[in-house]
């Protein structure tokens, strides 16, 4: 009899436990091929492959010709054809710009190209990876229409990096685990934080020359840049992902913004208040290093011994342009809402008298209090002394004061305890608390003038 046969097929993923993950050793025929057109990433790449198991003379990194961007696609076939018994694990960078910036070569067409190069029974034997910091869903859609995955440019650490490839290996080839090979001739940790502090100050130093006269240049640089302090592995997380997020609104805005200028010195400041962490500890690194091979020589110096620099003119003037900003911000708002005093004490007059006197003696130093608190860089009494003034203020009515102790509040959330390593507080920071102690001072000041401390004074004004 006739019958209707209804056929499923849909793909099943073998399940990778942590376990295997964290214990993976690569398997004695496997062999990488990545490309990058950054020579910091170079280094980092050269790292992930160590991390992964990857013997020196089983790994190969290019990109410092622009040939092997053009051709890699070509290049990596050929490889795969002569070895004809090894696994191969092929990663590319996303956005390769040739030596001379005239274009970019997309690594993901690249793969899509190799895939198309290569026999099935060859391809099966690979691996192949899209390596970028941009990770929307539109974009890893895409990355996984070239190539069989995606990997971003994640801080580079040991685990990191397992949980980022090792599933999508396992996934491709099955656990063929064996003993891991040395890593010798990889670059360091240190060398790797130096090479990518380096670069990010050239970056920095780039986008400052072209700006303002080639805005066509400005976002491959900041492209480059993204990438590069997204690897960067001991960076406040919050303030990296707000300095990610600034860059990433550049993207694809091909006409130079009218206020880039101001936008620029914010977001450079932010960098480089960034990298500090990255800075102290690849010093630190060092300087263990040093204890643990001490001789009687000293220490070479090296790029990081110098430290970042004080505030530059430029970045004086952001402060004063975001404090300029903010009072602007500020202007429609009273020093002092009495009606919402009125309210918050139900007109007692004796109660309203009392709160102010204790206020007036409470904060009659906060001002300078908030400043050198800053100066020293004590943030914990920072924190502590925004956390008081924001309470008294929210009774008396004093709206400028308590909007701003707010944001200033949540700006030393957002930086966390990493702020205690930076040598120079954020230029937003300082900015803020400025404000907050002029505009605390000028309430401090308008309290005094009209007097309400006096019972007497303050029935005539609320009962007038």
């Amino acid at each position: 009899p006739q019958q209707t046969v209804f056929t499923l097929r849909c793909p099943a993923p073998r399940h990778v436990t942590d376990q295997q993950v964290l214990s993976f050793t690569l398997p004695a025929n496997a062999r990488a091929i990545a490309v990058d057109d950054s020579q910091v990433q170079q280094w980092t790449l050269m790292s992930m492959l160590s991390m992964l198991g990857f013997p020196p003379e089983r790994m190969r990194v290019v990109g410092g010709e622009d040939e092997e961007m053009e051709n890699f696609a070509e290049l990596v076939a050929s490889e795969v054809r002569a070895h004809p018994d090894d696994l191969v694990l092929v990663i590319a960078d996303d956005n390769l710009e040739l030596s001379d910036g005239s274009r970019t070569v997309s690594g993901s067409s690249q793969l899509m190209e190799l895939r198309e190069s290569l026999s099935p029974s060859d391809e099966a034997r690979t691996l192949l990876l899209v390596r970028s910091a941009n990770d929307s869903d539109a974009d890893v859609l895409k990355y996984h229409t070239c190539a069989h995955g995606f990997v971003t440019k994640d801080p580079l650490e040991h685990e990191t990096v397992l949980r980022a490839i090792v599933p999508q290996w396992l996934h491709r080839f099955g656990d063929q685990s064996q003993t891991p090979a040395a890593s010798a001739g990889v670059p360091s940790a240190h060398q790797l934080i130096t090479k990518l502090v380096t670069e990010i100050r050239s970056i920095l130093e780039r986008i400052d020359a072209v700006h303002a006269s080639d805005w066509a240049r400005v976002w491959p640089l900041m492209h480059q840049l993204k990438g590069n302090v997204r690897s960067l592995p001991h960076a406040s997380a919050p303030l990296r992902k707000q300095v990610l997020a600034a860059i990433e609104e550049y993207r694809d805005v091909r006409v130079r913004p009218p206020d880039f200028s101001f936008a620029w010195l914010l977001l450079r400041t932010d960098v480089n208040t960034l990298i500090e962490r990255d800075v102290r500890a690849a010093e630190h690194s060092v300087e263990r290093s040093g204890q643990s091979t001490r001789s009687s020589s000293a220490r070479t110096p090296t790029s990081l011994d110098l430290k970042l620099p004080v505030l530059s003119t430029e970045e004086n003037v952001v402060i004063a342009s975001v404090i300029d900003a903010t009072r602007l911000a500020l202007a429609a708002r009273p020093v002092q809402n009495l009606s919402k005093v009125k309210a918050v004490f139900a007109g007692n007059v004796h109660a309203i008298s009392m709160a102010v006197s204790a206020f007036l003696k409470a904060h009659a130093n906060t001002p300078a209090a908030l400043i050198s608190q800053l100066a020293v860089r004590n943030y914990s009494k920072l924190r502590s002394t925004v956390h008081q003034c924001k309470g008294s203020v929210a009774y008396l009515g004093a709206e400028r004061v308590h909007s701003l102790s707010q944001e200033l509040q949540g700006c030393l959330e957002m930086l966390g305890e990493d702020i205690n390593e930076w040598q120079t507080p954020p230029v937003l920071l300082q900015a803020q608390v400025h404000v907050l102690a002029e505009e605390l001072d000028i309430f401090l000041r308008e309290l005094e003038r009209i007097g309400i401390k006096d019972e007497a004074v303050a029935e005539r004004v609320f009962h007038a």
